[in-house]
């Protein structure tokens, strides 16, 4: 009986112990996060923070990209978990296998910087927590009729963040641009940036 009992109690310290730890990977990461400076703790093999230059560029007082224009318009509190999370239950989760996965890669790889960014982990619905008037903005790009109600490439295929880009087009890099318009206009030429009204109305 008391070894039955025993077993019990292990069983029931086991899963409690469990919980906790699927608690605290939930949460925890969310917590850190807030904090633009864990974002940079890792480092690479050479010794140098993962993100080091993307973090000056976020940081700095005058905004060379867009990441670092949102910190500058929001403040302090503007934090990487703010774009770089999943509002969707899918993307959550594998937001969130994603960083466990990248933990343990961390410790038992070969880190590195990464190259590109997968479009999907950062949907539009991302950008809607704050800019949902965007696509009601009549008489703008994105408020054409043409455009609506989703223009055909996801907002990131043109809102790049952290690569510098026209300061007086919302840090657009233009070759970009016109790649994406391209999606829907084939026949556009690099001319048409030329033409292109005044930041005011696109």
């Amino acid at each position: 009986m008391f070894q039955i009992l025993k077993l019990k109690n292990q069983q029931i310290l086991y899963f409690v112990v469990f919980i906790v730890i699927l608690v605290s990977g939930w949460f925890v990461p969310d917590i850190l996060k807030r904090n633009p400076e864990f974002c940079i703790s890792c480092h690479l093999s050479r010794n140098e923070p993962l993100h080091k230059k993307k973090h000056e560029q976020f940081s700095g007082s005058v905004p060379v990209n867009l990441s670092g224009a949102h910190r500058r318009k929001a403040g302090k509190d503007f934090s990487c978990g703010d774009c770089h999370t999943g509002r969707r239950t899918h993307l959550l989760l594998r937001v969130k296998w994603l960083e466990f996965y990248n933990t343990v890669y961390y410790f038992f790889g070969n880190p590195k910087e990464p190259e590109k960014l997968d479009p999907e982990l950062m949907p539009d619905e991302n950008c809607e927590i704050c800019h949902s008037e965007i696509k009601r903005d009549v008489g703008t790009f994105h408020g054409l009729s043409a455009h609506i109600p989703k223009v055909l490439v996801p907002c990131v295929r043109c809102h790049v963040s952290h690569p510098a880009g026209r300061k007086d087009y919302f840090f657009i890099e233009m070759q970009r641009l016109l790649n994406a318009c391209k999606t829907c206009h084939p026949q556009l030429s690099p001319a048409f940036l030329k033409i292109l009204p005044d930041k005011g109305n696109i």
